[in-house]
């Protein structure tokens, strides 16, 4: 004999309850709606965990930066200088995130959600020390602490680099990105390779001028 269970009014109201709060628990565990236009941003949010919700350029990021991995609800705002802000107002950020090199679009963003800006790389400022401030600066207005451990391990992880790369013959590195079979672009002492260079001990063998 068959049991029929009989769905009363307040069973399907406490029902709705718990399916709420259920939700309300993993938007506050996933943390605020972070929107950005800046690539270094994006790393840095993806790196600590964040709640991504839109970003530029997406394809192409998935092919430069590889890493962090890019999770497949994050909406594409299309090209950096030319972002669409109806699709970002449609992915509903709390929260934007931006910095110098856009600050051009923060009037325009500005009335989707508040903007914050975080610049990574300044005209005669170390973008290491930018992006070390950036990242805890970030994981603190969105409470992840993954941010200030990645900080640390970043530091810990180049002092080990050091120590291992001063048993080399000290010769030069010239780090550079290649372009197409007949360009490539090299980077500096203001970059932010030629600061890791320096963080691990290594000589940058490009010592000529540089342009912002």
């Amino acid at each position: 004999m068959s049991r029929v269970q009989q769905f009363t009014r307040r069973t399907v109201l406490s029902a709705a309850a718990v399916l709420a709060a259920t939700r309300v628990a993993r938007a506050q565990e996933a943390g605020p709606r972070v929107a950005t236009l800046d690539w270094a941003l994006l790393e840095t949010l993806l790196a600590i965990g964040a709640n991504v919700v839109a970003a530029t350029e997406l394809r192409q990021f998935r092919q430069v930066a590889i890493k962090p991995d890019v999770p497949k609800g994050v909406a594409d705002l299309g090209l950096r200088g030319t972002p669409n802000f109806e699709v970002l107002r449609f992915a509903r950020p709390d929260l934007i995130l931006n910095s110098n090199f856009y600050a051009w679009a923060d009037p325009l963003m500005s009335p989707i959600a508040p903007v914050e800006s975080h610049p990574i790389y300044k005209p005669g400022e170390s973008p290491y020390l930018l992006a070390e401030q950036a990242t805890l600066a970030i994981g603190e207005r969105l409470r992840r602490p993954a941010a200030r451990r990645m900080v640390e391990e970043l530091a810990s992880r180049l002092d080990r680099y050091k120590n291992l790369f001063a048993r080399g013959d000290g010769r030069p590195v010239l780090p550079i990105n290649l372009g197409d079979a007949r360009h490539y672009r090299v980077f500096g002492s203001d970059s932010m390779f030629g600061e890791v260079l320096k963080r691990v001990g290594l000589a940058n063998a490009w010592t000529g001028a540089t342009s912002y």
